[in-house]
């Protein structure tokens, strides 16, 4: 089943000012202030944020923010061919999100703990199983 096709809607986002960390608001899979590192595959699905996703098929790639604020929400879809996406901020490992669904469903949250003000880095990465996928990032 090939996912219908949609039209993005034009919801701004805010990008990175260089050595500060990303501040509050959302960043798409698009934005530049994250970088992946693999194959990263882009998506058109509707009901995901902007109209797209990405997703990766290979354990051990990864995505990155470097952010300021203290806490996270990410979005992301769940299937039944989904996997295990590790979650660290700072280096230190904070969560494994499994992605499998039974059934398709997008804008699935994932919100981290609070965290101290400051400027963080986190790192998502491809732990297990066929694909994961990231939707968008809301920093505060």
């Amino acid at each position: 089943n090939t996912p219908p096709s949609v039209v993005p809607t034009n919801t701004p986002t805010r990008t990175a000012t260089p050595g500060s960390g990303a501040g509050g608001g959302t960043y798409d899979d698009t934005d530049a202030a994250i970088t992946y590192t693999g194959l990263w595959s882009s998506y058109v699905w509707a009901g995901t944020y902007n109209g797209s996703a990405r997703y990766s098929n290979a354990v051990g790639n990864t995505a990155r923010l470097t952010f300021t604020g203290t806490s996270f929400t990410l979005l992301h879809s769940r299937a039944p061919n989904r996997g295990v996406m590790s979650i660290t901020v700072d280096g230190v490992m904070i969560a494994n999100l499994n992605q499998y669904g039974s059934d398709v469903t997008v804008r699935n949250q994932w919100t981290s703990p609070t965290l101290s003000a400051g400027t963080h880095m986190l790192v998502l990465s491809h732990a297990s199983g066929s694909y994961t996928d990231l939707d968008a990032i809301m920093v505060r």
